[in-house]
């Protein structure tokens, strides 16, 4: 028997089993006693569930598809108007018509070259039963918004949908209207949609015999350049967090990730939208925020060519780091050096942008600066001094030829080292910020190398002159 044919055979069972026990509820059996209490209560049907929520949400409606339904919740939202249903910030939208301020950071839509248009990107998120992927876990809700223009061409209008199932046998009606949906795009923005929601997505529509065609539009995932703006700078890059700390959007009743999957499963088995609402409302903020956070990020195009409009100096200091990467050497110094303008960061932040400098003028050429700004950091704590160190042997050693000055740098570097082991065992202080043994293996490995180029030097300085 083929996996199809079990799949049937447990259809018609349970088919037979509900009229069995649509018979007995009904009392058209004789010989069977069995009162209403004694029957798990069924699930509320579609439409009682569809007038629950129409509470908060008057604009949902049932909607066919693939033999199945799917709840339907449209949203339109003024980007101009005020007070919003849910918070857009509109500061940077226009700037989402530059197409190029968009090519550098997501390459992935360059291709589109001068068909690219805002209003042909789709913001999705899901919410999910679980986190842990596979077969295993289903998108019970399904949000989709994108942007639409008025008459005179603006960005006017954030429309969003949202495809909300209340059983898994619905599943495929959901999937076969999103995939509809879709169709109209050239590419989508997610967060953290690469590792996760789009996956999950392909997964869903093979298990449900469907293609997954849809989902292979380029994808502008807005979490890893987040995490390159705002790591160490934010308590995490959460959506959530990212959201507050920079837009400083404050949700007063949202709901907790953590419980979204209970809530859903009480509410397909019960048919209760009890607290369903705070789901929707969550999903509906996650995917407006996705426009707002994709026009920031165009913003941060302008910074390369004036570091002042940035006003974090993390922000300075991850775009440092995306043009670095990209061997954008002056642009990359620029921006750590607006970083250090800004003045808000600690000694040790301070330290780390210093040494980020020093490392950007290196690989620019720009050795001389280089060797400036390690001298600078000649005396701060051990862990800072260390590395600038090294580096300052590596130059005099590679680049200017001057062994003996290299020689002293690391020797004088193993003796603080020593002495600064010897201080803290005196004194009881805890040994944090002292180099790894591995650290000084290299060091004693530096110096011997460095040690035998002294003596060849010596040695051919003493041989006679034929």
């Amino acid at each position: 028997m083929t996996l199809q044919d079990r799949l049937d055979a447990l259809r018609t069972r349970k088919r037979q089993q509900q009229a069995l026990l649509d018979a007995v509820r009904a009392g058209q059996i004789s010989g069977v006693a069995c009162g209403e209490s004694a029957i798990a209560p069924r699930p509320a049907p579609v439409v009682d569930r569809l007038e629950l929520l129409r509470r908060d949400f008057p604009q949902a409606r049932s909607v066919e598809a693939q033999g199945g339904r799917a709840l339907l919740i449209e949203t339109r939202i003024p980007v101009d108007a005020t007070p919003q249903q849910y918070e857009l910030p509109v500061a940077f939208l226009p700037l989402l018509d530059e197409p190029q301020r968009l090519f550098g950071f997501y390459p992935d839509i360059a291709p589109l070259g001068e068909a690219y248009d805002p209003t042909r990107i789709v913001f999705l998120d899901t919410e999910t039963t679980g986190l842990a992927g596979g077969t295993g876990t289903l998108a019970f809700l399904i949000g989709a918004g994108w942007f639409e223009r008025d008459a005179a061409g603006r960005l006017a209008t954030f429309v969003l949908e949202q495809y909300l199932i209340d059983d898994f046998c619905h599943e495929s009606a959901q999937l076969a209207l999103l995939a509809e949906r879709l169709a109209g795009f050239d590419a989508c923005c997610t967060y953290n949609g690469k590792a996760f929601d789009v996956p999950l997505l392909r997964t869903r529509f093979v298990m449900n015999r469907l293609r997954p065609t849809p989902l292979s539009l380029p994808n502008l995932d807005l979490l890893p350049f987040s995490r390159r703006l705002w790591r160490g700078a934010l308590p995490s890059v959460s959506l959530g967090t990212v959201e507050r700390e920079i837009f400083g959007i404050i949700r007063e009743q949202d709901i907790e990730s953590s419980l979204i999957p209970s809530i859903w499963l009480n509410f397909a088995a019960t048919g209760n939208p009890t607290r369903l609402a705070s789901v929707l409302h969550h999903n509906a903020q996650d995917i407006v925020t996705l426009g707002a956070l994709l026009a920031l990020h165009a913003r941060c195009a302008d910074a390369a060519a004036d570091p002042a409009i940035l006003r974090r100096a993390s922000e300075c200091h991850g775009l440092a780091r995306w043009h670095e990467a990209r061997k954008e050497w002056s642009t990359a110094a620029r921006l750590v050096e607006r970083a250090l303008q800004i003045g808000s960061h600690s000694p040790s932040e301070e330290d780390r942008l210093l040494l980020a400098l020093a490392r950007i003028h290196k690989r620019g050429g720009e050795y001389e600066r280089a060797v400036e700004t390690w001298r600078s950091l000649q005396s701060r704590p051990m862990n800072v001094r260390l590395p600038a160190l090294v580096e300052l042997a590596k130059h005099f050693e590679h680049r200017t030829r001057d062994i003996a000055a290299a020689r002293l740098l690391i020797h004088d570097c193993l003796r603080q080292i020593e002495l600064e082991a010897e201080l803290r065992a005196v004194t009881g202080r805890a040994s944090s910020g002292l180099p790894t043994e591995r650290d000084l293996q290299a060091l004693r490995r530096r110096l011997e190398r460095l040690d035998k180029k002294a003596e060849k030097l010596r040695a051919a300085t003493r041989r006679p002159a034929c």
